[in-house]
């Protein structure tokens, strides 16, 4: 109450100065529709609750205020269960409309610094989903104000064109640019009650899952029907409001250098974009950058497209031939970038992987849905980065679509040439045959744990064990008859691989953690603290009695004391209930040599001297050596290396290499999941490099993204080095 008191006699006694202020900015800070303006104001801004929570708010996002300055404080992260004390703590008729400032004040600081402070919008979103006294109905409202604009004055951004700087401009594009402002200075001075340009970064993201979903089953109801048209020709901005300028992540792409392609073409006849362009603004990856009421000053033939270089003599003939406009032309745009595979030669579709496949649809999603807000009922594109960035016109085609089809806003196809036309009606065949999903073989279904805290070595374990539908598992674990505090862990780890292959309800292990509690020897994993991982999966083996392997043991005797000696056998023994989890320790691990082949484990031989001699049948030897070799197997097995040297307290990183497949005798088994460790003896980081369809993924529980490798080969040469750094190694058939 104290702390209110002094906030509250700071804001009144600064408070003719602090609210001038603050009126001036708040258009900046908070821009808003006028239905919420009108009810912030109908509340009266200026009462002493308003002042608490917009001096709490700009606290918790780091906001240092002052009489005079706003300003942000780096690298501040705002606590959401803070932040709904707060709320939470202003009268009930107050509520709602100061959340709504409270939103849009969190939206507007999620907008400028999302990527410094490296805010996520999936937890916003999730965290906002139960404030229960925002309507539902505004949610969506709130959401849209991730994509707050920015607005600039028409007059400002004329006095700031770019200077064309030859040395990187070439002479006959540097000729364009001046004539193209020139005119476009021309078309100003004529203009009247212009409006001004805004430009938003709308960043509204589909679940992976959901999109994912949508494909593998057809069901598009989601989507609403448009129309959709293809024109013969380069874009014709007479025909349309709403363009897409596309595909590099580099608003203008060249404008100021070389090339006359789609965005450097686009920057000439709009100077505007020159403006953005020289002040290097970047598509958001995970989104676009929409830009309203550009002026367009001149016009370019289809024949201009592609032009590398012009001679200087030519170059003012060219100029001369312009087609310069007479009147003002506004027209709007949105920025969109491709997957860049310049390097490459052109990606067909089979090559995309579901995250490319979910990136460009949202990156297509947010612009089109914010053309919408903003009243367009069309948007204008092409064959969007399927020139020098390489990619399937097939696939950009069927994203674009999609993307208009979740929004409802029809789209128009621009390009010369047949191929474009026949790409674009193969992307529609596909849609309609609901065969999207079957050219990217490499698309997941699965999804992994969150982590909750030290708990990567746990969900790193449980992704490899359960992700498969492997029938010893079933069998050994999930499936047979336990009882006691067994059944309560086999009904949790039955939810668990239920989510994991994506039909559960589970995200993280907090309640297998529970659980583990009150079992014999698992408390120490039911603790938010670092833990083995080679150690959780040993826990569990021996918990439900993961076994099968064959193992035969032989001892032998010898007096010899040289490197072959005469071996005296004098004891054998076979285990056939042997455990699945092969335990390679440290010190084996120090023996073998760097590049060591894993399968190498399935033979251990020991070799000691003895201080008390060996006794057989009367015999008596100082040397005994053991040999065990692993027989066969059921349809899984894992080696689990023990990396963590007990005696020197380091890491070993020494090389094994693992086989892409291991022959048991009578079968083949196929390496599948490799449980990786980053970091040292006492912290660090798990993550799995798993795989489906015949492709590697990584699954990561703190980003909790799956992500593609390629393959075997791409797996083995990926960072962290499953050679050096792999801890469980996992084979099983492929089903």
């Amino acid at each position: 109450m104290e702390h209110r008191k002094n906030i509250f006699n700071y804001l009144r006694n600064n408070n003719e100065e602090f609210s001038g202020h603050l009126r001036e900015n708040l258009a900046e800070l908070f821009p808003v529709d006028s239905e919420v303006v009108a009810r912030l104001q109908a509340r009266n801004y200026f009462q002493t609750d308003f002042y608490i929570v917009i001096y709490r708010t700009f606290l918790l996002f780091g906001w240092k205020i002052t009489s005079k300055t706003i300003t942000k404080i780096p690298s501040s992260n705002p606590p959401f269960d803070l932040a709904e004390r707060i709320l939470l703590s202003l009268n009930a008729a107050n509520q709602l409309y100061f959340s709504y400032l409270f939103m849009l004040a969190l939206c507007q600081d999620i907008f400028n610094y999302a990527f410094k402070s490296k805010i996520s919008w999936n937890i916003f979103l999730s965290w906002l989903e139960t404030q229960k006294y925002i309507e539902p109905k505004h949610h969506k409202f709130i959401k849209y104000r991730w994509n707050i604009t920015r607005t600039f004055s028409r007059t400002f951004i004329s006095e700031r064109l770019p200077t064309i700087d030859t040395s990187t401009t070439p002479k006959w594009k540097k000729c364009i640019i001046e004539e193209t402002t020139k005119a476009y200075h021309r078309i100003l001075e004529s203009m009247e009650n212009y409006p001004e340009i805004q430009v938003a970064f709308p960043a509204l993201e589909w679940e992976e899952g959901d999109i994912l979903s949508i494909l593998q089953t057809g069901d598009y109801s989601a989507f609403k029907k448009i129309d959709i048209t293809y024109k013969k020709e380069m874009y014709d901005f007479e025909q349309g409001d709403w363009w897409v300028d596309f595909a590099n992540r580099n608003l203008g792409g060249g404008a100021l250098r070389s090339g006359f392609v789609q965005e450097e073409i686009l920057a000439a006849k709009f100077p505007e974009l020159l403006y953005f362009s020289s002040q290097g603004y970047k598509i958001p990856y995970k989104g676009s950058i929409v830009m309203t009421n550009l002026l367009k000053s001149i016009n370019f033939p289809d024949s201009w497209y592609g032009r590398k270089n012009i001679s200087t003599k030519s170059c003012w003939d060219i100029v001369s031939g312009i087609e310069k406009e007479t009147r003002a032309e506004l027209k709007n745009f949105i920025a969109i970038a491709a997957i860049d595979h310049s390097a490459s030669l052109q990606r067909p579709f089979i090559d995309y992987s579901s995250e490319e496949l979910v990136a460009v649809f949202n990156r297509c999603y947010s612009g089109f849905m914010m053309a919408k807000v903003l009243g367009a009922r069309q948007v204008n594109s092409g064959p969007l980065g399927t020139g020098a960035f390489n990619n399937s016109p097939v696939f950009m085609y069927t994203l674009q679509i999609l993307a208009a089809s979740a929004v409802g806003i029809d789209i128009a196809f621009w390009g010369a040439g047949p191929n474009q036309e026949i790409s674009l009606k193969t992307a529609l065949k596909l849609i309609a045959d609901k065969e999207i999903l079957r050219q990217i073989p490499s698309i997941v279904p699965f999804k992994g744990l969150f982590n909750v805290g030290a708990s990567c070595y746990m969900d790193s374990v449980l992704f490899s064990l359960l992700y498969k539908n492997n029938p010893i598992i079933n069998a050994q674990i999930l499936d047979k008859s336990v009882s006691g505090g067994l059944v309560p862990l086999q009904q949790e780890l039955i939810r668990v691989k239920r989510s994991i292959q994506g039909s559960g309800e589970v995200e993280t292990c907090r309640d297998l953690r529970a659980i583990l509690a009150s079992i014999p020897g698992g408390r120490e994993f039911a603790r938010h603290q670092e833990q083995d991982a080679g150690e959780f999966l040993q826990f569990l083996a021996n918990l439900f009695q993961l076994q099968g392997a064959t193992v035969q043991r032989n001892v032998y005797g010898t007096n010899d004391t040289g490197d072959n000696p005469v071996l005296t056998i004098t004891s054998t023994f076979t285990d056939y209930k042997a455990s699945l989890v092969d335990f390679v320790d440290s010190f084996t691990l120090n023996d073998v040599p760097a590049g060591y082949m894993l399968s190498n484990f399935l033979i251990k031989r020991s070799d000691v001297y003895l201080e008390e001699p060996l006794r057989d049948n009367g015999r008596s030897f100082i040397r005994k050596i053991t040999r065990e070799e692993i027989m066969s197997v059921p349809d899984f097995y894992a080696f689990y290396v023990q990396r963590a040297d007990p005696v020197t307290n380091l890491v070993l990183t020494k090389p094994i290499h693992p086989n892409e497949a291991i022959k048991f005798k009578e079968k083949v088994l196929q390496l599948y999941s490799v449980i990786i460790h980053v970091g040292g003896i006492d912290s660090g980081h798990y993550l799995v490099y798993f795989k489906h369809n015949d492709r590697w993924f990584v699954y990561n529980d703190v980003s909790h993204k799956i992500r593609e490798i390629g393959t075997f080969g791409d797996m083995l040469n990926k960072s962290p080095s499953p050679t050096s750094r792999g801890v469980i190694y996992f084979y099983g058939r492929d089903y």
